[in-house]
């Protein structure tokens, strides 16, 4: 079995003697919704590589429950290192 390409040139010659008009495509332009979607893209790029991708939301409970714990330690925090 040969299969045979189909000839690009009828498809021309048939649309040209058709005259059908060309439906023309929008220009995408860049709109300010695109630029700021962008910026927050790359915000959030930062963000990622400056907390090696860990939430500061977390980070800060993290911290906060740490100092919550040492706040409580009443006798060890002198023998932690840390004074009062």
């Amino acid at each position: 079995m040969t299969v045979t390409p189909f000839p690009k040139a009828t498809l021309v010659t048939k649309r040209a003697a058709a005259k059908e008009p060309r439906e023309e495509k929008p220009v995408a332009t860049p709109s300010a919704a695109a630029g700021w979607e962008q910026l927050d893209a790359l915000l959030h790029a930062i963000e990622g590589q400056v907390t090696y991708g860990l939430s500061p939301i977390s980070m800060w409970l993290a911290f906060a429950d740490w100092a919550a714990h040492l706040g409580n330690a009443r006798g060890s925090v002198s023998g932690s290192g840390l004074t009062r």
